[in-house]
């Protein structure tokens, strides 16, 4: 991860890194070997445990976990997904920005 970290602070000091197709090509590959590690670390701790620790419909309910937690879990959730949202406005405005001074050719 670390190593990763450090090719793409490598690669941020690129000029024009928008006009590099091949800067595309590895963007995607590091974005498919980081979904890959997650997706390995998961299975990992699956077989690792025996069997899926969980439940569908979240925080598995015991002796330790009260409904006002699970409430405030899911609240949390809710409140985590609604301050995110309006950075996704943000990045279109980005791509947009970006695609007009390619067509200029700033």
């Amino acid at each position: 991860m670390i190593l990763f970290g450090v090719v793409q602070l490598m690669l941020c000091q690129i000029p024009n890194f928008h006009k590099l197709w091949s800067l595309s090509i590895l963007a995607a590959t590091m974005s498919f070997t980081y979904s890959t590690q997650g997706i390995g670390l998961a299975m990992a701790k699956v077989i690792g445990n025996g069997s899926v620790k969980g439940t569908l419909s979240g925080i598995g309910t015991s002796i330790f976990v009260t409904q006002a937690q699970k409430l405030c879990s899911m609240l949390q959730g809710l409140g985590d997904i609604a301050f995110a949202f309006p950075y996704t406005s943000l990045v279109l405005e980005i791509e947009v920005l970006l695609s007009l001074l390619v067509l200029l050719d700033i």
